[in-house]
């Protein structure tokens, strides 16, 4: 006999059974390891009164993490966390969450897709820009850290949206 393995009762429905769970017992388990997720990154963040988005994206490395002032939205390529100054996957997700924040700042309005990692809607055009910014801006950056200005990466990712160009 199957049980549930939050709550211990006893599963019929055969989905549930697959789960492991009941259908309350698993909405709450889900919401339960987003908000663990969000808890992961909410220690990398900075403060966005001491460094406001609207002037410079940062990114500072202190004891070994990396901490910034961009929103994680998303997670796609990297669940353990942002990076910088290579072309990985942490800096594949840092590039993501840019682009996408910005997209968002400006008020872009284009279709959107939830084919990510984490299920989490974001742009389209996101996903079609932020390797090719990745390149552009976060992995040249220094290993303990930078900034690139705002308005910079706001008009690269204006110059981009018509027409995508792929840069390497």
């Amino acid at each position: 006999m199957a049980t549930c393995n939050r709550c211990n009762r006893t599963l019929k429905n055969p989905e549930a059974i697959r789960l492991g769970y009941g259908k309350v017992c698993y909405a709450k388990m889900l919401a339960e390891r987003e908000s663990e997720k969000e808890k992961e990154y909410a220690d990398n963040q900075l403060s966005s009164a001491d460094y406001p988005l609207d002037e410079s994206i940062v990114a500072i490395r202190q004891n070994e993490s990396l901490y910034t002032n961009v929103p994680r939205l998303v997670t796609h390529h990297s669940p353990t966390g942002y990076e910088i100054a290579y072309g990985g996957s942490g800096p594949a997700d840092f590039a993501l969450n840019i682009v996408e924040n910005l997209l968002r700042r400006i008020g872009y309005k284009g279709e959107k897709t939830n084919d990510t990692w984490d299920k989490r809607p974001v742009f389209k055009k996101t996903f079609e820009l932020h390797q090719d910014f990745k390149w552009a801006f976060v992995a040249s950056m220094d290993r303990n850290g930078g900034a690139i200005k705002t308005n910079t990466a706001i008009a690269w990712i204006e110059a981009h949206l018509e027409t995508q160009k792929t840069l390497f």
